[in-house]
């Protein structure tokens, strides 16, 4: 389906309000999608006017996607004509009964009254439109939980994009001061600027590796937009469209009450005029019976194609809707979050093999620390005297004279137990 022809900046918001109430009044039983909300304050500021503007170009994609509507004689023109003043004599034409009003001058909007035409409608139809009001209501409220949660999380992920950045500016900043002390550190002090240097080394992966996933993240809140959150509110203007046609329906049954009851009052006043005879008055009534009946079963015929409408076409066609939209929505988040999700394990591998590390080893360590396990730290042997003499010709030196003596090896063997003398015991 090729974009519709008309830019919306060539009409204003009245304009695209006027073309769906045309639509609604002739398409009997059709939902017709609702337009973007209108705003009360703020409605000059930039980024409101390029979201209705995109919200008012879906409209059109939307409605176009009817076989029906894209037919229709009326919004033919609207997404046509360019001139302001042709326009205006396209409503001034439909206002006057003309314009595309008769089905016979109008090829979508005949077809769609033979598609109607060729349904039945059910016997337990007040029970069924009953249902569909429960469903639609239902999912409306469903729909609007969802994309409040939705939001909420949208606003979470900005809110994690902005601090996954701080906090790779953090590691790095440590990474920077060990740096420093690295090499302010004295040649007395060699094992400890060594270590130091490591862990700038250290750090500075971990950094990278922070900025890295910070940027798959610096997407998340843009996804989360243009696929949960734009894919709920079509949802919700979907069964909103469906609540407004309920509406319609209703208050066409309320004009065939209405009718009914004047129809009735007329048919009254008839037999009794007739009952005493007097045909003048008798005669002077007719016409308005004649037309009141006529109107009854207008409003009767728009009440039943209403109905028709909703039970045979739209609560199916709505469904199926919602199905693949939903369906689509899931599978191309999926398919983004797989894609992050291999370039995030790539990122983490990367710091594991760089960083020296056993990525089983440091499974099982993270996995009992979930587990409140306690882990033992390696923390390595120090030098020391025993280390030295174990080296062998690095053995410490003999002692000299006003050095203390090295302390005396300790045995690893098992002390002995003290014999028991009568010289030990103290009396």
């Amino acid at each position: 389906m090729q974009n519709p022809p008309c830019s919306v900046h060539a009409r204003i918001r009245s304009d695209f309000d006027w073309m769906r109430d045309v639509l609604v009044m002739r398409f009997h039983g059709m939902a017709i999608p609702l337009l973007p909300p209108k705003r009360a304050v703020n409605n000059s500021d930039s980024n409101f006017i390029e979201e209705r503007r995109a919200g008012l170009q879906q409209w059109l994609l939307d409605v176009t996607a009817s076989p029906y509507l894209k037919s229709d004689t009326t919004l033919k023109t609207f997404v046509s004509i360019s001139s302001s003043s042709e326009f205006e004599q396209a409503k001034k034409a439909v206002l006057q009964g003309g314009g595309g009003a008769n089905p016979a001058e109008n090829p979508g909007l005949a077809h769609w009254f033979g598609v109607l035409r060729a349904y039945q409608l059910p016997e337990d139809y007040p029970a069924a439109i009953g249902e569909v009001q429960g469903m639609a209501n239902e999912m409306e409220k469903t729909i609007e939980s969802a994309l409040s949660a939705v939001e909420a999380y949208h606003e979470a992920a900005l809110r994690l994009d902005e601090t996954m950045s701080d906090m790779q500016m953090a590691f790095q900043g440590i990474a920077d001061t060990a740096d420093r002390c690295a090499g302010s550190l004295s040649s007395s002090l060699g094992p400890a600027r060594q270590a130091t240097s490591q862990l700038h080394e250290q750090l500075a992966l971990g950094a990278r590796a922070f900025r890295e996933i910070g940027e798959l993240n610096h997407f998340a809140p843009n996804e989360l937009e243009k696929f949960i959150a734009a894919s709920l509110r079509s949802e919700q203007r979907r069964v909103g469209g469906l609540q407004a046609l309920m509406e319609v329906r209703a208050a066409a049954e309320r004009e065939y009450a209405a009718a009914f009851k004047a129809q009735d009052a007329l048919q009254l006043q008839e037999k009794q005029l007739k009952d005493k005879g007097k045909d003048e008055l008798l005669a002077k009534l007719a016409p308005r019976v004649v037309d009141a009946c006529a109107l009854t079963q207008r409003m009767l015929e728009r009440v039943e194609d209403i109905t028709k409408g909703v039970l045979c076409f739209e609560a199916a066609r709505n469904s199926r809707a919602r199905l693949a939209n939903i369906k689509n929505m899931i599978g191309q988040y999926a398919t983004l979050g797989i894609a992050s999700g291999e370039r995030t394990q790539q990122v983490w591998s990367v710091l594991l093999l760089d960083a020296g590390l056993d990525q089983a080893s440091m499974l099982a360590r993270a996995q009992a620390i979930l587990q409140s396990k306690a882990v033992a730290e390696e923390t390595g042997g120090l030098p020391g005297p025993v280390d030295a003499v174990d080296a062998g010709e690095h053995a410490a030196p003999a002692a000299t004279s006003g050095s203390a003596a090295p302390p005396a090896a300790v045995s690893a063997e098992a002390p002995k137990e003290p014999s028991s003398t009568t010289e030990d015991v103290e009396l």
